[in-house]
Formats: structure tokens, C-alpha cells, sequence
């Protein structure tokens, strides 16, 4: 499969921003279409923020939102299309990986962290990411930092 991520830096492509807000609201705890757009328009407009997607042709089918500070970039929020994310058993097609590389590369220099739950631990870990269990910060949810130095 060949890979192509472009940087969303025109938050008035109104077709853009419905469909990255689709995949946002994929990986938000309370999906919310209001603040789904809200923070993809915030994301594509810069600082602190950098939004990529990840096209299938024309059609976004992956995002990744990274806030930056100035040794960290923070990957806020990750999103592979339903039907194109990797079940477990090894079928998957990269997007997740692709996404987290691509922005790796944009942003060398700076360490990589995540904070996720049980879910993805195993997807950042398979990107390379040291883990580390914080403990329940909600009840009954184990939460993790995952950190990728910088290259």
C-alpha cells in the first residue's frame, strides 16, 4: 500500500474538515461534532497544533493532531477509519503507523509522547514508544504515557 499524508493547513475546505471531524470523533471519549470541528479548524490553523490526514485518493481515511512545546510533541489524537484499521490479527494497513512516523519525521528533534489507555499500548509500542503505566486516573481505566525519543 502506498502512503500519502498532507499537513491540513486550510481550515475553510469545509469537505476536509466534515471528514476529519468524522475521524477525529473516532478516538474522542465523548464524541462531539461541535467540538470535533472546533478543534480540527483550532489544529489546521498552527500553533501549537499540527493536523495531518492520512488520503485514500482524495479521502481522508487516518488523522493525527500533535501539540507541540518546545522538546515535546504531543500526539493529542489518533484516528484510523473503521474499516481500515488493523484487527488484532496483523491485517492492518500502516495508516496508524504511517501517521505517527510522518509526524515523527516532520517534527525530528522533538520526543514523541502519548497518553492512552490499555487499547493502544500495544500500537505505540509496536511505533517504537517506551510505556509506562500511571495508574487508574479514571476508575476502572489504566492510563499510560508513552514516550519515543527524539531521532
Amino acid at each position: 500500500m502506498t502512503h500519502h499524508v498532507v499537513q491540513m493547513v486550510d481550515a475553510l475546505q469545509h469537505d476536509l474538515v466534515k471528514r476529519a471531524s468524522e475521524l477525529l470523533m473516532l478516538c474522542m471519549y465523548r464524541p462531539d461534532e461541535d467540538k470535533a470541528r472546533s478543534l480540527v479548524q483550532q489544529a489546521a490553523l498552527g500553533d501549537p497544533y499540527r493536523l495531518w490526514l492520512h488520503l485514500d485518493g482524495a479521502t481522508p481515511d487516518g488523522i493525527i493532531i500533535v501539540r507541540l512545546s518546545t522538546e515535546e510533541a504531543e500526539i493529542t489524537h489518533i484516528a484510523v477509519d473503521k474499516a481500515r484499521r488493523a484487527r488484532g490479527d496483523g491485517t492492518g494497513q500502516g495508516i496508524g503507523r504511517c501517521l505517527v512516523e510522518h509526524a515523527a519525521t516532520e517534527l525530528a528533534g522533538r520526543t514523541l509522547v502519548a497518553g492512552t489507555d490499555s487499547d493502544a499500548v500495544g500500537f505505540y509500542r509496536k511505533c517504537g514508544f517506551h510505556v509506562v503505566a500511571l495508574g487508574q486516573k479514571y476508575p476502572g481505566t489504566d492510563r499510560f504515557r508513552c514516550t519515543r525519543a527524539a531521532r
